[in-house]
């Protein structure tokens, strides 16, 4: 389990370490700058780092004949590492095959974001077996796959990286390790209320980010 905290918990520690009043109404004055600093801290984590323990798995069999769109997971995170995952009944071994997305981009018309036909992606869907999706794509708050399944004992499977959830509330929990949001809030905080010693505490995160990116965090759960 992640060693995570509340809103609230790390906020009154932040404060703590501050110096600051942690009651009366400077305190609930100081909240909302403090609030402000955690969520950006875990925000740059989140996109900068790779947590394992925030990945998940899905799993959902097939409703019908002909199905082809399914609901993506409501914390499903697209902009994160993904992998979309098909097992069909009918396939060799019955065993997990790995999708490939459907390519919707020349390499020309990339940057500019030019939608254009994607006759690779169709021929691809084409040649396999009847019945067995090979690509996807998302649309929306679907997956679809082609081509669509003909089994209803197929099962789809989503591995994902879970969304940012809401960090409002005193009560609600931070997604990852508190250990490294508390730092950078707390350098971040001391740079912003100019305290002294905030050139040294910048330093201590930026080790911990290095110890975690070269695998020596104790969980070794951190990637680039």
């Amino acid at each position: 389990m992640i060693p995570t905290q509340s809103l609230g918990e790390i906020r009154y520690e932040l404060a703590t370490r501050l110096g600051f009043v942690t009651s009366g109404s400077m305190a609930v004055a100081q909240s909302v700058i403090l609030n402000s600093i955690i969520r950006e801290a875990q925000n740059f984590i989140y996109w900068h780092l790779t947590d394992e323990r925030i990945f998940k798995r899905y799993e959902k069999q097939a409703d019908g004949l002909g199905q082809q769109l399914f609901d993506l997971p409501d914390d499903f995170e697209p902009r994160k590492p993904f992998a979309i995952w098909w097992r069909a009944e009918k396939s060799p071994a019955n065993k997990w095959r790995r999708l490939t997305r459907e390519k919707l981009f020349s390499d020309d018309a990339e940057e500019s974001g030019d939608l254009m036909n994607t006759p690779h992606a169709i021929s691809q869907a084409n040649s396999t077996p009847s019945g067995i999706p090979s690509i996807y794509r998302l649309v929306g708050d679907k997956l679809e796959i082609l081509p669509a399944t003909e089994d209803r004992n197929d099962w789809l499977r989503i591995e994902y990286t879970q969304s940012l959830p809401r960090l409002t509330q005193d009560a609600d929990l931070l997604l990852m390790d508190s250990a490294p949001v508390l730092a950078l809030s707390l350098a971040n905080a001391k740079a912003h209320y100019q305290q002294p010693d905030a050139g040294q505490y910048s330093q201590q995160f930026e080790r911990l980010i290095r110890q975690l990116r070269a695998g020596a965090h104790s969980d070794k759960r951190y990637a680039r």
